[in-house]
């Protein structure tokens, strides 16, 4: 939240109204279970919905959450944000490869990119002090005494 305030405080009065108004599902939810928790800090999302001229329900909102559980212990928050874990590819192979890795191979050439998809000989790049920048070729001549 402060990232985005911040981030919302760059944006000019109109622009960081548009950008209030298009949380302010969550600034309610989030003022109505600050203040369902006796925190003054409800007061704050409270006006920043004043500021985005959003008018909210909030007796709708602490019905909704009113049946909510209040369990804040570091496991129920855990449990609630755990994200299913990603796999790539076929099963078969990363197993493959997670057990080459572990001695510093590749675990198939398959994985590795052809001499023509190669790009990094390309990238050589010189800077000169108020200068744009030279090719390697040019470089190249620079080095030789010669001009670009």
């Amino acid at each position: 939240m402060p990232l985005y305030l911040e981030f919302v405080s760059t944006q000019g009065i109109s622009q960081a109204t548009e950008w209030l108004h298009d949380i302010a599902h969550i600034l309610s939810l989030l003022a109505a279970r600050l203040q369902q928790r006796n925190s003054p800090y409800h007061l704050l999302f409270k006006a920043l919905l004043t500021f985005a001229h959003v008018s909210v329900d909030l007796t709708a909102m602490r019905a909704q959450i009113a049946d909510e559980a209040k369990d804040d212990t570091p496991e129920a928050i855990d449990k609630v944000w755990e994200e299913e874990a990603i796999s790539f590819g076929h099963k078969d192979a990363l197993s493959s490869v997670a057990n080459h890795t572990q001695t510093n191979h590749c675990a198939h050439t398959q994985f590795r990119p052809s001499e023509a998809q190669r790009k990094d000989h390309y990238l050589a790049v010189n800077w000169q002090q108020n200068r744009s920048p030279l090719s390697t070729k040019s470089a190249a001549k620079t080095a030789e005494g010669e001009q670009p």
